[in-house]
């Protein structure tokens, strides 16, 4: 069929499926391959309110910006009257306001699927706009779209979202860099940035909303709160991109303190993590932890004196330096143990512990004794081993042949291998000192052959 034909059959059953008012069969046709003339169509489908069928029309077109013009226009147009033609984007018939918003959600939907796969920078960072205004997570699973041919420059999405839309910023850096594995220690630090100001505006709000009675509030916000700092733990915990300093200077005011302490973990102040996790709130375990993280035993005894002299005039902890010694003691240096204790430790709570460090350092030493001498008499072995070896006599005339190559010897240099074969130096040299060239007999590395001349 010829393409004028084509193009008058379906324009005209597109016309008589709007007599019939059959929009989900025009919704259907247009979304379909067709030969439409579009501009004989437009007016129409406009004034009957059918946006739906020409949006799909203009996609089909591949007229990409007035289709998404036509979904702009209809998730914008909150206080117009949604045409009853235009409704079968939705199945709901709740209240009118509950219609519309649910009208905005199916517009903001189609316009995703439409800008998930375009690679042009310009037509989605114009749209995401509006579509950020209907929903959020719509704009992040656009902007975090795998299906582009070409991927859209991370800085350029930055530049164009709005500082304000925290939320959406915080996602699409965080997909970028869990998802995209994204190294840039700038985004890094952004993002970082970003869940430290989220999580101590949320403990601010937490604080407002305490001296309210409403109890469903209450905890909404401190669900909020735990939300935000759990993500901003955790991802200080794994990035190790981010600039510590920076996010420290921002919540060193605040009481975020196992925050604090990763941090300083991350620049390696030792003694302010020991203080923070020990003193500041007395946990203990996460204290040893970050001792065995660090593996060297004046870790722990760094650990063990600030328990036993802790600053700001605190009382000694010695029930956590008896359970540091007691787990980790053994492996301590025992005269500065008793160095660091205090004169004042009630000596019932060591002196097990101490009893034990020392049997435990005599076994050791004992040990340490009976191995340093069962490897000198293995060392005596064999030296005296190699001593008899090369001790050795052999008798060589000038008519004695080369086992390998048969080569007369005569005042050439030969070597001898602990199994009897002679062999000359030329030979020797090119099997190597452990394997012997005529048997194909291998030594014991360390077993060097006796050498003639």
């Amino acid at each position: 069929m010829p393409l004028p034909l084509k193009e008058g059959v379906d324009t005209l059953l597109m016309h008589l499926l709007a007599r019939l008012d059959a929009t989900d069969d025009m919704e259907a046709f247009a979304a379909s391959e067709n030969s439409c003339v579009v501009e004989e169509l437009e007016d129409m489908l406009r004034q009957s309110g059918r946006l739906s069928t020409l949006a799909f029309l203009y996609e089909t077109k591949g007229m990409l910006e007035k289709a998404l013009q036509v979904w702009k226009f209809m998730a914008g147009n909150m206080d117009a009257d949604i045409p009853s033609s235009a409704r079968r984007i939705h199945k709901i018939r709740n209240s009118d306001q509950d219609e519309k918003l649910d009208f905005q959600l199916s517009a903001a939907k189609e316009a995703s699927r439409l800008l998930e796969a375009s690679s042009d920078e310009v037509l989605v960072l114009t749209h995401i706009k509006w579509v950020l205004k209907v929903s959020q997570d719509i704009a992040i699973t656009i902007l975090s779209s795998g299906k582009r041919e070409k991927p859209i420059s991370p800085e350029v999405v930055l530049a164009e979202l709005d500082p304000n839309e925290v939320y959406v910023r915080q996602r699409y850096l965080e997909w970028l860099i869990q998802e995209k594995a994204e190294e840039n220690s700038h985004y890094h630090t952004m993002l970082a940035v970003s869940l430290a100001k989220s999580a101590m505006e949320s403990l601010v709000n937490d604080s407002a909303i305490g001296d309210m009675n409403d109890a469903r509030m209450l905890s909404n916000d401190s669900s909020s709160k735990g939300s935000n700092r759990q993500r901003l733990r955790a991802f200080l915990e794994s990035s190790d991109k981010y600039d510590p300093t920076t996010v420290l200077a921002l919540i060193l005011d605040s009481d975020f303190w196992r925050e604090q302490a990763i941090l300083h973990r991350k620049l390696g102040d030792e003694i302010r993590v020991f203080q923070i996790l020990a003193l500041k709130l007395g946990d203990i375990e996460a204290a040893e932890q970050y001792c065995m993280e660090l593996g060297r035993p004046d870790a722990y005894m760094r650990l063990l004196n600030m328990y036993l002299k802790p600053s700001d005039g605190r009382e000694p902890m010695y029930g956590a330096a008896v359970h540091l010694l007691e787990l980790h003691g053994t492996s301590l240096d025992r005269l500065q143990v008793l160095e660091a204790l205090s004169l004042d430790m009630p000596l019932q709570l060591a002196y097990e512990t101490i009893a034990r460090m020392f049997r435990s350092g005599v076994h050791k030493h004992r040990q340490g004794q009976i191995s340093k001498h069962l490897m000198r008499a293995e060392n005596f072995e064999a030296r005296l081993s190699r001593l008899e070896q090369r001790s050795r006599h052999v008798s060589i005339t000038d008519e004695t042949f080369c086992g390998s190559c048969l080569t007369k010897f005569g005042t050439k240099l030969f070597a001898f291998y602990p199994n009897d074969s002679a062999v000359c130096y030329k030979c020797f040299r090119n099997s190597g000192s452990t394997v012997d060239p005529v048997t194909g007999c291998n030594f014991e590395k360390g077993v060097d052959p006796i050498y003639k001349d």
